[in-house]
Parts: structure tokens; C-alpha cells; sequence
């Protein structure tokens, strides 16, 4: 094996490891909710609350874990989660996808429609 391919294997292997190190469900995580929740640490799993958008068509699945869903649309449903909450919501296979809302910068005063 050439050095260039013993190279590309060991980031290959390293890239893989990386990955399964992830706890189950962790891809269903929007990356700056995670961000947002890995600044404020432990503090941020029991006591801090978030505001979610979960992607989901059973917001029935989460009441049922015992989370107060605010509005529910068809593909997705919004709830004010802790981070343990994210965590074990984004387990769960009725789950696609959870983040934090975003700003809607299209209805900025002085920009043009």
C-alpha cells in the first residue's frame, strides 16, 4: 500500500470513529441547537429551556413522552424543551429532525419586497 492510500485510510478510520461516537439520534439535532446547548453545558439539560420546532407527523408520540406541545402543523410541531428533552425526543423514530427557530430577517424595517 502506497503512502498516500495508508494516509486516506487512516482519515477514513479516524472520520468513521468521529461518527460513531454520536449518541443515537444525535443527527436529528440542529448543529446550532447543539452549539447553543454545549455553551451553557449541564446547566443547559435540566434547567435551561429552549424553543423548538420538532419535525414530526405524531406530535400524539410526544405528548405521550410527557412534552407540552405548543402549535402542531402538519410536518411539525413547536415546545419549549430542555436539553435532556432534545436529547430523548431526538431517539425517538417519529422524529426526523428538531432545531432552534430561526430570524426572519425578510420582514427587517426598510427591506424591500
Amino acid at each position: 500500500m502506497d503512502r498516500g492510500c495508508f494516509l486516506l485510510a487512516i482519515v477514513l478510520l479516524f472520520s468513521l470513529a468521529g461518527l460513531a461516537q454520536q449518541s443515537p439520534g444525535e443527527e436529528k439535532i440542529d448543529p446550532v441547537l447543539k452549539a447553543e446547548m454545549a455553551r451553557h453545558g449541564r446547566k443547559a439539560s435540566a434547567s435551561l429551556i429552549f424553543p423548538c420546532i420538532i419535525y414530526t407527523k405524531h406530535p400524539e408520540a410526544l405528548r405521550k413522552k410527557g412534552i407540552a406541545v405548543n402549535s402542531v402543523l402538519p410536518t411539525f410541531v413547536t415546545a419549549q424543551l430542555t436539553g435532556n428533552q432534545v436529547f430523548k425526543l431526538a431517539k425517538m423514530p417519529e422524529v426526523t429532525y428538531i432545531e432552534c427557530p430561526k430570524p426572519d430577517h425578510t420582514q427587517a424595517p426598510g427591506h424591500d419586497f
